[in-house]
């Protein structure tokens, strides 16, 4: 019994010394690695340098932009705002058609009340010419 304890420890400590030893080669690694992380920002930066440079030139008229991984919430967020624009887009045409339509009708109301206008002046005036020269006719 006490033989397989002591056995028990032995082990509990050979594990527990394996994985410190583990975490001090990787510490070490890392300590090597910062150079290779500061390459890799370096990279990155430059690629995000040439993105803006491609970006701001005006001989090209596309924008690359980064890709981003969609989630189903954000496309599903990207449908409704289309479906929103969809929406207002034909209530804007619709507001459109009513001002139209409205318009005409002023115009035509106008165009009536103008008609009526002229009508009456010519009377006016052929009753006039007819009392001021009795023999001349129109």
């Amino acid at each position: 019994m006490r033989c397989s304890i002591i056995l028990l420890l032995f082990l509990l400590f050979l594990v527990i010394g394996n994985t410190l030893s583990e975490e001090t080669s990787s510490n070490e690694n890392s300590e090597t690695n910062p150079q290779d992380e500061t390459e890799i920002e370096s990279s990155k930066d430059e690629d995000l340098l040439e993105l803006e440079q491609h970006n701001s030139d005006p001989l090209f008229s596309t924008k690359i932009t980064q890709a981003v991984p969609e989630t189903k919430k954000t496309q599903s967020k990207q449908k409704r705002k289309r479906k929103r624009k969809r929406k207002d887009k034909t209530k804007k045409q619709k507001k459109k058609k009513k001002k139209k339509e409205k318009k005409k009708d002023k115009e035509t109301v106008v165009d009536k009340e103008k008609q009526q206008r002229i009508y009456e002046l010519k009377k006016r005036l052929n009753q006039k010419i007819k009392k001021t020269f009795p023999f001349h006719q129109n």
